[in-house]
């Protein structure tokens, strides 16, 4: 799926148009690597720097072994 995102990125581009995607892997908490601050911090970072395409907030492997044990 993420070679998907990079396509859409680059057709955009031409048009001035800059394409992000930030996937959540941790709860939305504070002091966690998704707190409600680092959302905001990574979304106004791909807005104004516009040189990445994704940044993952969180571990995935965490998440996946969380839900394991459910």
């Amino acid at each position: 799926m993420k070679w998907r995102r990079h396509r859409l990125a680059e057709a955009l581009a031409a048009r001035g148009v800059h394409v992000g995607h930030v996937p959540i892997s941790a709860a939305v908490a504070p002091g966690s690597p998704a707190s409600p601050e680092a959302v905001a911090e990574t979304h106004w970072r791909l807005h104004a720097a516009r040189d990445l395409h994704e940044i993952v907030l969180g571990d995935l492997a965490t998440v996946k072994t969380a839900i394991s044990t459910l």
